[in-house]
């Protein structure tokens, strides 16, 4: 079996994939994770406990075995600054993929705490890629964001559009993607550069839009609507994300590949807040807001690329998938 390294396993995008990875059989998974407080740290111990560890609290210094159907995932609590524990692993372990989603994610919040956005996204990546400089990997996936284009006036973004990061997360992200491009020539490492658009689903991070708005709607709350509601995002459905990202994985890379992960379709939030009232059958209290710090206008991405790669133009319905989401939400 192929080994493969999740980093960022109790997040999200993680979670999810490893999930995906698992269900196919074909991959023994090691994930990884240093369980901090940013987001929802419950549901970080649920995205584990869905996978088949029971415990509650995690020691760094232990590994822990999946059970159940999920009995191919090994666990331990590591946090990617550490640079001896993350080399170690790498050199113990003849990984054949490594997927990199423990990159600290967020706008607003990088604005408060950019140091943390330093250590994890900047320090953190350049411990992983320092790690397998001498590694046969097959290719090092991992997640950038679409925040690296700022506000670009096109009507969709291409993977080589010029850069305008507007955010201390962004510049982050693009410094990632700077970083792995002078790995990847240096030391010949086949690296594919995953920017992500706006991912949603079951076991989602509660801060983002769709269960924000969800639960706001649900507890009678005021929702805060930006640039008055005409921000337009481009949202992907999970299911879908993990598909594209299995077939990249298991695609022959190139030296160094950057992807746009996006449904290539765009929408108004104060859009997705009628979808959000319909499911709920609930009207919403929204306060219309001057344009944020650090937010972009509009996402949309430009998926030509990914899906002459990736073979993939299957997009679940977005109203079906956010239904599907708040159902998970309500009952979680």
């Amino acid at each position: 079996m192929q080994k493969v390294l999740i980093t960022g396993i109790a997040g999200f995008l993680g979670f999810s994939y490893a999930k995906k990875l698992s269900e196919t059989g074909l991959y023994k998974i090691y994930g990884i994770d240093n369980l901090n407080e940013f987001g929802d740290y419950s549901l970080k111990i649920n995205r584990l406990n869905n996978l088949g560890f029971k415990d509650k609290e995690y020691s760094k210094d232990k590994e822990y075995k999946s059970e159940g159907t999920f009995n191919d995932i090994t666990f331990q609590k590591i946090d990617i600054t550490d640079f001896q524990k993350i080399n170690t692993l790498i050199k113990n372990n003849n990984f054949d993929y490594i997927i990199h989603f423990a990159s600290q994610a967020g706008v607003k919040y990088s604005f408060e705490n950019p140091q943390l956005y330093i250590d994890s996204n900047i320090k953190g990546f350049t411990n992983i890629l320092e790690s397998i400089k001498n590694a046969k990997i097959k290719n090092l996936l991992f997640s950038s964001t679409s925040a690296v284009y700022g506000d670009n006036e096109k009507e969709e973004q291409t993977e080589t559009d010029t850069l305008n990061p507007i955010s201390p997360y962004a510049v982050t992200a693009q410094t990632m993607e700077n970083l792995a491009k002078v790995y990847s020539n240096k030391y010949n490492i086949p690296i594919t550069v995953l920017r992500i658009f706006t991912v949603f689903g079951e076991y989602g991070r509660t801060d983002m839009s769709i269960l924000k708005f969800a639960s706001r709607i649900k507890n009678e709350e005021p929702i805060n609507l930006y640039n008055f509601g005409e921000n337009k995002r481009d949202f992907l459905y999970v299911e879908d994300f993990t598909e594209i990202v299995f077939r990249l994985m298991n695609t022959t890379p190139k030296p160094f590949e950057i992807f746009n992960i996006g449904s290539g379709n765009s929408y108004k939030m104060k859009d997705i807040v009628k979808i959000i009232e319909k499911i709920l059958n609930k009207k919403a209290t929204i306060n219309l807001l001057e344009k944020d710090i650090g937010d972009v206008e509009s996402t949309k991405a430009n998926i030509q690329k990914m899906i002459s790669t990736s073979k993939f133009n299957n997009f679940s319905n977005l109203e079906k998938s956010i239904e599907r989401t708040i159902n998970w939400f309500e009952n979680k």
